[in-house]
């Protein structure tokens, strides 16, 4: 369960002239597990490319960990 109080942490990297990536970003901690969730959007503002976005998460309870990844129509899941 999300807590409702969560707030959205976005942050905005400029990484070179016209190309930025921007983070919107959940993390919480509750009842001895982790979890952040992320959402990566690459921007080329130049009038014709097309953004890409991806997806991260990872959840660690105790001491196991999964790694959550995705893009486009793939999806990456990695337990540890």
């Amino acid at each position: 369960m999300i807590p409702v109080e969560l707030e959205l942490e976005v942050v905005t990297d400029y990484l070179s002239e016209g190309e930025s990536e921007t983070s919107y970003r959940y993390q919480w901690a509750k009842d001895g597990r982790s979890i952040l969730a992320d959402e990566v959007k690459n921007e080329i503002n130049d009038g014709t490319t097309p953004y890409s976005t991806y997806l991260r998460g990872v959840i660690v309870d105790g001491d196991r960990g999964v790694l959550l990844t995705g893009r486009d129509d793939t999806a990456l899941i990695v337990d540890g």
